[in-house]
């Protein structure tokens, strides 16, 4: 028992711990970098959300609606927030709450559209394409 109070408990407290530390603190950041890489590489909820409904409407599916339901099938397909997907798919299919958008906001959306087509560029879905620039003349026309 003496033993282990000052021969190991000693070397355990100085050398292994903080070792241990230093290593779990790296782990953390690299999963941390790793996560907000796949961050960046992933459309936006909104974009997710447009690629939705194009497709929906290309394929004669069911018209998506504002409800859980279908915010459920999102999560599915996506992997991605319910609530930020129920609220985009409301932004999309009900003009009264795009009323009093600030201009940030409009600007931040025609990004978002502009990256969903450069997205259906990329796999040549010419059809998307033409079904999203529809969407986006009724989404911005006041």
């Amino acid at each position: 028992m003496l033993c282990f109070l000052f021969h190991y408990w000693p070397g355990f407290h100085n050398n292994f711990l903080p070792y241990l530390e230093t290593v779990q603190q790296t782990f953390e950041n690299n999963q941390l970098e790793q996560q907000e890489k796949c961050r960046q590489a992933q459309l936006s909820n909104f974009s997710l959300a447009l690629f939705f409904y194009v497709i929906s409407k290309i394929n004669s599916f069911k018209s998506p609606q504002c409800n859980d339901q279908t915010s459920a099938y999102l999560i599915k397909l996506y992997g991605v927030d319910a609530g930020s997907l129920k609220k985009n798919l409301e932004l999309i299919l009900v003009p009264a709450k795009r009323k009093n958008m600030t201009e940030r906001k409009i600007t931040e959306l025609r990004n978002r559209f502009n990256e969903t087509i450069s997205y259906m560029e990329e796999i040549q879905f010419a059809a998307g394409i033409e079904e999203l620039k529809k969407l986006e003349h009724n989404f911005f026309s006041k």
